[in-house]
C-alpha cells in the first residue's frame, strides 16, 4: 500500500442515478452506525459489511484506499466506518450537485477551518466560500477533484497533520498544476481544504480553468504529481533510500567482479562466450567509421541506433550485469511504492531512458576499437593521475598557519614600561589591537586600510615591535601603500631587532614563538629553519600551542631538524589539547594515513571534526582568507564535516575576492570539475560556458601571482580541449611556467605530451619523464619503467625499468605494482620468482587492483598474462552507469554521506579505473 494516495475526479453535470442513495448518506450522514469508543474494536456489523460490498461493486479504486487497506488488517467497526465514511467522501463529485460539494468540503466535520471556513488557495486571495460555491456550480466546463492522502503516523511524523503545512505545500507547487493540467497560469483555479481524520488526515484539492475549453490531466500528469508531492512530503526517506542505494552499490561491484574478470580471461584465451557482442560491436565500428558528423546517439540513423540497442540489450544478459540492473529496478521500484501500489516497469535496459549514457559509452568504444585502440590494464590511470594532482596542489597550498596568532593567547606578553626608559617594547595595546581590527576586519566590521595603516604606524613609531612587524606586511603586500620590498624588509629588521630586545630584558613566551616564525619565513633576516626550530623548542617547553605545531610542522617535512613523524605526532597532540585546530587538522591527516602514529580512521575523523568547529569558531572573529580557504576546502573534500559544494563555493569565494590565490585556484577546479563531469554523463549537454570563462579568469588571476599548481592547470585545460578551444601554444606555455617553478606535474605532463603521436619527441618525453620521476612523481616513475619494459620507443633495458617501477610501487602505485607482477611471474625479463609476483599482486589487490585480485584468486589455474580486451571498458562503463543512477545521481552531487564510507567507494572507483565523479555525495530528489 503507497504511503501517498492521490486520487483525480471530475465533476459532472448528470450525476449516475444508481449512487443516487449515497447522497443522502453524504449530506446527512443518516444511516451510517454510531460508535462509540467502547465499541468501536468489536467486529464490523452485517450493514457495515452489506455497505463495504456494495461500496467496492460500485466505486473504482476502493479498494486501494488506506482505510480499506486498514480494514483488511483488522475488520472493526471502527476501521469500517472511516472506511465506508471516506469512500463516499472521495466520491462525492461524482453525485453531487456542484455547489453542495464545494460547501460539504469547507464545512464538513474535522475541516480545519481558516476564519469561517476550511477553504484555502494562493497566499494572499481571499476566499469567499458562497462565491466560490455559486462560480464552481456556474462553471460550464470541467471542475478537477482531487485528494491527498497520508496514513496517520506519516502525517503526524512529517508535520502534514495541519492545515499550514498543506498550505505551504499546494501554494509552492502551484506550476504544477499548470504544467499537469495544461492550464494557463493566468487562467487557473484552485481550492482546497485539509480534512484531519482520524486514521487518514487528507487533503480535497479543486481545480480548474476559467476558460472552460482549457485543460487536459493525462495519466502521466497524474503520476508526475504523485511523485512531486511524494518527494516534497517524504523528502528525508527518500535521502536515506538513496544513501541506502549508494552501500548497495559498492556491494554489487564486489559481487560483479568475479564474473567480470572470469569473463575477460575467456576472451584473453580467444574462448568468448559472447560471440553475439564482438560481432555487433564489429559491425557497428565498421557503420561509425562511414558515419559523419557527431558520434552520439541521438544524431545516428535508425539503423545504426538499431545496433547500439542490441549490443546494450546483449550485455544486459550476462549474469552479474543483470544482476545489477536488477537490483536497480528494485531500488527504482522501492521509490515508486511511496506513491504508486505498482512496480516499476519492466524495460529492456536499451529502452531506460536514465540510462541513456550506456549507449554512448558503447558508441565511444567502437570508434576507438574502429581506431586501433590498445586496450591495456592501467586503463583509468589518467583518472587517477588527475586525482592525485588535485590532492597534492591541496597539502601544498594550505598555508602552514598564521604568523600573526589570534588575541586571545597573550597570557605572558611583555609588558610596557615607561616611554622614556626604553626604545623598544612588545605589547598588544589597545592601539595596536584597534589597528589590527582595521587591517584584518572582524565579523561585524570591514577592512578600513587608510585606518589600519595611521594607526599602526603611529604604534611603530613610538616601538611596538609587533606594529613593526605588521607594517612590514603591509609594504610587502600593497596594503594601502604601494609594494616596497626594500622598505618591508627594514621594518622587518628593526621589529625582529626589537623582539630579541625586548626577548633578551625578559622571557616571553609569545615573544619566542613570533621570534621563531621571522626566522621561518626570512621576515628581517635570512630563512634560518634550525634557528626557527631553536626558538619553537623554547616556547614548546612552555606549552604554548602554535610553537608547538609550527615544531611539528618543521619535524613533519623535515625542515631544520631531522625528519621525525613520531616527535611531531607528539607536538601536534599536545598543541590539539591545548584547542589549536590548525595542530586538530594534521593530526587528522597523521592518523588517517598511520605516519607517525597507528593508522585510527576513528580518531582521525574525530580530529578532522575538532579542527573544522575550530576553525568556524575562529572565523567569527575575524576576516580571514586563509580561514575562508581552509573551511572552503574541508567543505570540498567532505573532511571533519558533510561535503556541500554550495558552502564550498560561498568560502571560496569569500576567500578569493580577499586575493587569496589557492582559493583562487581551489575554485576555479571546482567549476571545472563540474562542468566535466556535466560532459562525461551526457556528451549531448551544452557546457555553462559562463561557468569556464570565470574559471579562467581565477586560474589567470592565480597563475599571475605565481601559483604554479593554476599554471598547471590552464595548460592542461588548453591542452585537453575539452572545456576550451584547444591552443597548444597557451598549453606549453602555462606547463612550461608550473615547471619552472619545480610542479613535477607539469614535467610529467609535459612529459605525457611528447610521448602523444600529435607531438612525438621520444627524447624530450624522456627528458622531462626523468626530470618529474626525480621529484619523485609515481606516474612519471611508472611511465618510464613502462618504456625502459617495452623497449618500443626507447632502447630496451631492464636494469633501469624494474629500479623506476620498483620505485613508483615503492610509493604505492597500484599499476606499477601489477606490472611488476606480472613481470615476475611470466619469468621473462627477470627471473622468475612466484614469492615476488604474489607479494606485489597483494600490494595491488589491497588499493582494489581488480585484475591483481584475479592473479591472486586464479594463483594455481592462472595461464601468462596478456592485454584485456575492449569489452573490459564497456562492462566497466555500464556497470559505473547502473550504480551512478542508482545512487539518485542524475546531474547533481549527492548529500555528503559517512565520509570513511565515501573514502572506501572513491579508491575502489579509482583503482577499478573509473572516473573521479563522487567526492561530495548528494541526494537529488525532485
Amino acid at each position: 500500500m503507497p504511503k501517498l494516495i492521490l486520487r483525480c475526479n471530475y465533476l459532472k453535470n448528470a450525476p449516475p442515478s444508481h449512487l443516487a442513495n449515497y447522497m443522502n448518506y453524504i449530506s446527512t450522514r443518516e444511516g451510517v452506525e454510531k460508535i462509540d469508543n467502547t465499541c468501536g474494536l468489536l467486529p464490523a456489523t452485517v450493514k457495515q459489511k452489506e455497505l463495504i460490498a456494495d461500496i467496492l461493486s460500485k466505486i473504482e479504486d476502493a479498494d486501494r484506499m488506506h482505510e480499506y487497506y486498514d480494514y483488511l488488517q483488522r475488520p472493526t467497526r471502527e476501521n469500517a466506518t472511516e472506511f465506508i465514511t471516506q469512500a463516499l467522501e472521495n466520491n462525492l463529485d461524482i453525485i453531487a450537485k456542484k455547489k453542495n460539494y464545494i460547501d460539504y468540503l469547507a464545512n464538513r466535520p474535522r475541516v480545519e477551518r481558516i476564519g469561517t471556513h476550511g477553504l484555502f488557495s494562493n497566499e494572499g486571495e481571499s476566499v469567499v466560500m458562497s462565491h466560490v460555491a455559486e462560480e464552481v456550480a456556474k462553471h460550464p466546463g470541467v471542475i478537477w477533484t482531487n485528494v491527498i492522502s497520508l496514513r496517520r503516523e506519516d502525517a503526524e511524523r512529517l508535520g502534514y497533520d495541519n492545515a499550514a503545512q498543506w498550505q505551504a505545500l499546494l501554494r509552492s507547487r502551484v506550476e504544477l498544476l499548470c504544467e499537469n493540467y495544461k492550464i494557463d497560469s493566468r487562467n487557473l483555479k484552485w481550492y482546497a481544504a485539509f480534512h484531519n481524520e482520524s486514521h487518514h488526515p487528507h487533503v480535497h484539492l479543486v481545480v480548474y480553468s476559467t476558460n472552460p475549453s482549457e485543460g487536459y490531466l493525462s495519466p502521466k500528469g497524474i503520476d508526475t504529481m504523485r511523485s512531486t508531492y511524494a518527494h516534497d512530503i517524504f523528502r528525508q526517506e527518500f535521502m536515506s533510500i538513496y544513501e541506502k542505494r549508494t552501500q548497495q552499490r559498492e556491494q554489487l561491484k564486489e559481487q560483479a567482479n568475479k564474473s567480470l574478470l572470469f569473463l575477460l580471461q575467456q576472451m584473453q584465451s580467444g574462448i568468448c562466450h559472447n560471440e553475439k557482442i564482438a560481432e555487433q560491436m564489429q559491425l557497428l565500428s565498421k557503420r561509425l567509421m562511414n558515419t559523419g558528423g557527431k558520434k552520439v546517439y541521438g544524431y545516428l540513423k535508425a539503423d545504426v541506433k538499431a545496433i547500439v540497442n542490441g549490443i546494450v540489450d546483449e550485455l544486459a544478459k550476462e549474469e552479474k550485469v543483470a544482476e545489477c540492473y536488477k537490483q536497480w529496478m528494485e531500488s527504482k521500484s522501492e521509490i515508486l511504492h511511496f506513491y504508486k501500489d505498482a512496480d516499476a516497469e519492466q524495460l529492456p535496459l536499451s529502452e531506460q531512458k536514465e540510462l541513456k549514457s550506456i549507449k554512448n559509452m558503447v558508441i565511444r568504444e567502437a570508434v576507438r576499437y574502429g581506431e586501433g585502440y590498445l586496450y591495456t590494464e592501467d586503463e583509468g590511470l589518467e583518472d587517477l593521475e588527475t586525482e592525485r594532482e588535485e590532492i597534492d596542489a591541496d597539502d601544498s597550498e594550505v598555508p602552514e598557519d598564521m604568523i600573526e596568532t589570534p588575541a586571545d593567547d597573550f597570557s605572558d606578553e611583555t609588558e610596557a614600561e615607561d616611554a622614556d626608559s626604553q626604545e623598544f617594547y612588545a605589547k598588544w595595546t589597545d592601539a595596536y589591537k584597534e589597528a589590527r581590527e582595521y587591517l584584518y576586519g572582524t565579523s561585524e566590521m570591514e577592512t578600513d586600510e587608510e585606518a589600519a595603516y595611521e594607526v599602526m604606524k603611529e604604534e611603530a613609531e613610538q616601538g611596538n615591535a609587533y606594529a613593526m612587524a605588521d607594517m612590514g606586511k603591509m609594504y610587502a603586500q600593497g596594503i594601502f601603500v604601494e609594494a616596497d620590498k626594500t622598505k618591508a624588509q627594514e621594518l622587518y629588521e628593526k621589529s625582529l631587532k626589537a623582539m630579541l630586545v625586548v626577548e633578551d630584558r625578559k622571557e616571553n613566551t609569545y615573544l619566542e614563538y613570533r621570534i621563531g616564525k621571522m626566522c621561518q619565513y626570512g621576515l628581517g633576516t635570512e630563512e634560518n629553519l634550525p634557528e626557527a626550530a631553536k626558538w619553537f623548542e623554547i616556547a614548546s617547553g612552555k606549552e604554548h600551542k602554535y610553537a608547538l605545531y609550527s615544531l611539528g610542522m618543521l619535524y613533519l617535512h623535515g625542515k631544520g631538524v631531522k625528519q621525525d613523524e613520531g616527535k611531531a605526532c607528539q607536538l601536534f597532540q599536545r598543541s590539539h589539547k591545548k584547542g589549536n585546530p590548525y595542530a586538530s587538522f594534521e593530526l587528522g591527516k597523521l592518523y588517517e594515513a598511520g605516519r607517525g602514529t597507528q593508522r585510527n580512521t576513528d580518531l582521525a575523523e574525530k580530529c578532522y571534526r575538532v579542527a573544522f568547529l575550530g576553525f568556524l569558531n575562529l572565523e567569527k572573529k575575524s576576516r580571514d582568507d586563509t580561514l575562508w580557504y581552509r573551511i572552503g576546502t574541508m567543505y570540498l573534500q567532505g573532511v571533519g564535516t558533510e561535503a556541500d559544494e554550495k558552502e564550498t563555493e560561498k568560502y571560496l569565494c569569500k576567500s578569493a575576492d580577499y586575493g587569496n590565490t589557492h582559493a583562487a585556484y581551489q575554485l576555479a577546479k571546482l567549476y571545472i570539475r563540474q562542468e566535466t563531469e556535466k560532459l562525461k554523463s551526457n556528451p549531448e549537454e551544452i557546457p555553462d560556458y559562463e561557468k569556464i570563462k570565470q574559471a579562467l579568469k581565477l586560474l589567470t588571476a592565480a597563475s599571475e601571482q605565481g601559483n604554479s599548481f593554476a599554471d598547471y592547470a590552464l595548460g592542461k585545460l588548453y591542452a585537453d580541449g575539452e572545456l576550451t578551444a584547444k591552443d597548444m601554444e597557451k598549453a606549453f606555455y602555462h606547463l612550461h611556467r608550473a615547471a619552472d617553478a619545480d610542479n613535477a606535474y607539469a614535467w610529467y605532463r609535459l612529459g605525457r605530451l611528447y610521448l602523444s603521436d600529435e607531438y612525438k619527441d621520444i627524447g624530450r618525453a624522456v627528458r622531462y619523464l626523468t626530470l618529474a620521476a626525480n621529484r619523485k612523481n609515481e606516474f612519471a616513475l611508472y611511465r618510464l619503467g613502462k618504456l625502459y619494459l617495452a623497449g618500443e620507443e626507447v632502447a630496451k633495458n631492464v636494469e633501469p625499468a624494474i629500479l623506476y617501477l620498483e620505485e613508483s610501487a615503492g610509493v604505492g602505485n597500484q599499476y606499477a605494482q601489477y606490472v611488476l607482477g606480472k613481470v615476475y611471474l611470466m619469468g621473462k625479463e627477470v627471473e622468475q620468482d612466484k614469492e615476488k609476483a604474489y607479494e606485489y599482486f597483494r600490494l595491488a589487490a589491497e588499493q582494489g587492483n581488480v585484475y591483481a585480485t584475479y592473479f591472486l584468486e586464479h594463483w594455481n589455474d592462472m595461464p601468462h598474462p596478456d592485454l584485456l580486451l575492449m569489452a573490459t571498458r564497456l562492462m566497466h562503463h555500464l556497470e559505473k552507469i547502473i550504480e551512478d543512477d542508482a545512487s539518485g545521481k542524475k546531474g547533481g552531487r549527492r548529500a555528503g554521506m559517512d565520509r570513511k564510507l565515501a573514502r572506501k567507494i572513491k579508491n575502489k572507483k579509482i583503482a577499478q579505473g573509473h572516473a573521479r565523479d563522487d567526492k561530495e555525495e548528494m541526494v537529488q530528489t525532485q
